[in-house]
């Protein structure tokens, strides 16, 4: 049950962090970053989780792919959706980004 409230606490603050985000709350700092690498180090924040249900996290696409983000913003909203991801897929599965 900890572990469960203590993934509840870090999500609900993520979320309220995006959210003042949003809003224009909180300064930006947006910088060039490889879309893939970013993605890749939010799936380890996750892996496991996603080993908890057997579950598989394959991140792909083009490696030279940059984009001008605030990178803690960006990455802690992948962090959100792969949650997500595993959430709501069933055991065993492979959770892959649509290309």
């Amino acid at each position: 049950m900890l572990e469960t409230v203590d993934r509840l606490t870090r999500l609900s603050e993520s979320l309220l962090a995006l959210s003042r985000a949003d809003a224009g709350h909180v300064q930006l700092q947006r910088e060039d970053n490889p879309l893939v690498r970013l993605a890749k180090e939010a799936s380890s924040v996750v892996e496991v989780l996603a080993e908890e249900k057997q579950q598989q996290i394959d991140i792909e696409g083009d490696a030279n792919l940059v984009v001008s983000v605030d990178r803690l913003i960006l990455r802690q909203a992948i962090v959100n959706l792969l949650d997500n991801a595993i959430k709501y897929s069933p055991s065993g599965s492979q959770i892959q980004p649509a290309s």
